[in-house]
């Protein structure tokens, strides 16, 4: 990177990753650094340029000696921000107990994911986490090692909300229904008769564990209809989850996420 006669040096790279999107680059994301690390980016002139989920941070090699020599007051030894989503829905397909748990992301003993230091942090509002952006690899022992050393390169993927799928089969359904994944990958579990809020009545059909929320799922799930010795599929591809259907419910006494898929006969 070089802008006029001075050049930039990449100090460190970070690659943040969500699950839920397929490509795995995650839509709305922002990084913002905190008070201490915005001045210090501000005084050395250091510059973002981010692209397909990946964001470099650049200095001058003209400030490359002076930011070194203040390397004690690097806040928490590089640079502090908060990671940020405008997505309306990162909050449902996001695991914020998760990210509530890990705290604060920091660099390992080298380039790499970063690790969660597990002393909690309180997020809201669109804000997801807190990490820590190394300046300069761990144990560079000079200036002139760290202008010699390879770029750090981290990575963050956000941890993707799993829920329990409720299929809700509304209408006049009969005989012995059961829902059958041709992947054969996820069980579901035998019907049952539940009331809605609203006083319908309903059969639930309910995944026997979490399944990962996708932008786009891949999932292939049937209704079958047995009869005799034989079986019919009623519906050869069921809706899939989507993040705002969410709700919580206890299930064999335990609170669990569920999608809510209602299906009409």
């Amino acid at each position: 990177m070089n802008s006029g006669a001075d050049t930039y040096h990449l100090l460190a790279a970070l690659s943040l990753r969500h699950p839920y999107f397929g490509t795995g680059r995650p839509n709305g994301l922002a990084l913002s650094a905190d008070a201490a690390s915005a001045a210090l980016m501000a005084r050395f002139d250091l510059k973002w340029r981010a692209a397909n989920g990946t964001v470099e941070l650049y200095v001058r090699d003209s400030q490359l000696s002076g930011l070194w020599s203040e390397r004690a007051s690097w806040p928490e030894g590089g640079l502090v921000f908060t990671l940020h989503s405008s997505d309306s829905l990162c909050a449902y397909y996001t695991d914020l107990g998760a990210l509530a748990a890990a705290g604060t992301f920091r660099a390992g003993a080298e380039s790499g994911p970063l690790q969660p230091d597990g002393s909690g942090f309180a997020g809201g509002n669109g804000v997801l986490s807190r990490l820590v952006l190394p300046l300069a690899p761990p144990g560079c022992p000079s200036l002139d090692a760290w202008q010699r050393a390879e770029p750090s390169r981290y990575s963050l993927s956000i941890p993707v909300r799993r829920t329990v799928w409720k299929y809700l089969l509304l209408g006049d359904w009969r005989g012995e229904l059961r829902i059958v994944d041709v992947a054969a990958g996820i069980d579901f579990s035998t019907p049952c008769r539940e009331t809605l809020p609203d006083g319908r009545e309903t059969i639930a059909i309910r995944s026997q564990g979490e399944i990962a929320l996708q932008e786009r799922p891949t999932h292939r799930f049937q209704l079958r209809q047995k009869g005799g010795n034989t079986e019919r599929v009623l519906l050869a591809r069921l809706p899939l989850a989507e993040p705002r259907n969410l709700l919580r419910e206890a299930i064999d006494g335990t609170v669990r996420d569920v999608s809510e898929i209602f299906i009409n006969a």
